[in-house]
C-alpha cells in the first residue's frame, strides 16, 4: 500500500495566524481524506525550527527521506 507522507513545520511552537501545527495538521488531513485516503497516513512534524534549516538536518525531515517508496504521495504544509 501507498502512502502519504504529511509533514509540517513552523519557526516557533506558538506560531499562529493559521499557520500553527494544529491549522497545518487539519488542512493535511483534509487533502488525505479528499484525494488520497487509499493511502497509508503518515505524519512528520518538526516544531521551532527555522524554515533556513536544510531538510535534511530536520529530524522529522531526514525520517521521512528514509520511509519513501514508488508511488508514496509528499505533502508539505
Amino acid at each position: 500500500m501507498n502512502a502519504f507522507h504529511a509533514y509540517r513545520r513552523v519557526s516557533d511552537e506558538k506560531q499562529e495566524y493559521g499557520y500553527s501545527l494544529d491549522a497545518q495538521d487539519s488542512l493535511l488531513k483534509k487533502l488525505w481524506v479528499e484525494k488520497y485516503a487509499n493511502h497509508r497516513y503518515m505524519e512528520y512534524c518538526d516544531p521551532a525550527v527555522s524554515a533556513l534549516i536544510p531538510w535534511f538536518e530536520r529530524k522529522a525531515g531526514e525520517v521521512l527521506w528514509t520511509q519513501l517508496s514508488d508511488g508514496d504521495v509528499i505533502a508539505v504544509a
